[in-house]
């Protein structure tokens, strides 16, 4: 309901700008409330099952590079082998690859946050074996190869990867490794819960996912991993046994 009133109020304030309309009827509709939903983090294990259960797929270092830095999946998928710092040990995330009604294009990123994320290891082995790959590839389709576009991901071509394709994909691979409500943008959502989960500054944290400012970060990552809910509560009962000198 919350989604049809939108595009009824922007298709009533065009009539408002064209002076068709004097007001725009639809800002006075009184909405039900939005139900939050809490969005899934995997916490450390889960991660590891999810990239281990994919190893063997044509994404799995994809997965192993959006797990580790955050990235969303237009950046991702708009990434260029330029975009990638000496050795595989950084990536900066500069566009977004959207799909439209015209095809693919590549667009600023969301607030046209440009950063560099330094890569863990992990990622850094998962590029190389990405281009060891697409120079095998190279040299099998020759000509026909998409030199222009410099993909890091990408068809084995070198053409642009279908974000929706890539999205279902992901979810296939989550349910077979028996998590049945993962997405590809829980990859995102578990890198910023586990950073916060590890103890590093929230500032890093929303640096590292391009969010606009540190409140936006806060927002999306007040709840916790329920390892943390458990480890919290453990920490309470730890502090009231141990004893206390009085403070009086």
């Amino acid at each position: 309901m919350r989604n049809i009133q939108g595009v009824v109020h922007i298709a009533l304030e065009t009539a408002v700008d064209w002076g068709l309309l004097r007001a725009n009827p639809a800002t006075r509709c009184k909405l039900p409330p939005a139900p939050r939903r809490e969005a899934v983090a995997l916490d450390f294990n889960a991660a590891r099952a999810l990239l281990e259960s994919a190893s063997q797929h044509g994404l799995a270092d994809f997965l192993v590079v959006g797990m580790a830095c955050g990235g969303r999946r237009g950046e991702l998928l708009g990434l260029r082998w330029g975009d990638i710092g000496p050795e595989c040990g950084s990536v900066t995330i500069a566009r977004s690859l959207e799909e439209t009604m015209a095809g693919l294009r590549l667009k600023e990123t969301k607030g046209r946050n440009v950063r560099t994320i330094p890569l863990p290891q992990d990622a850094i082995d998962a590029l190389k074996r990405v281009k060891v790959s697409q120079d095998e590839k190279r040299r099998m389709f020759a000509g026909d190869y998409h030199l222009d576009l410099d993909l890091v991901f990408c068809q084995p071509d070198g053409d642009y990867l279908p974000p929706h394709t890539v999205t279902k994909t992901v979810r296939r691979l989550a349910k077979k490794a028996g998590f049945s409500s993962v997405s590809l943008h829980t990859l995102r959502h578990s890198h910023g819960s586990q950073l916060i989960s590890a103890g590093v500054p929230l500032p890093v944290v929303s640096k590292r996912l391009g969010h606009t400012d540190v409140y936006t970060t806060a927002r999306i990552y007040a709840h916790a991993l329920a390892s943390d809910e458990s480890a919290a509560a453990e920490k309470w009962e730890a502090a009231m046994q141990e004893p206390q000198a009085p403070r009086w």
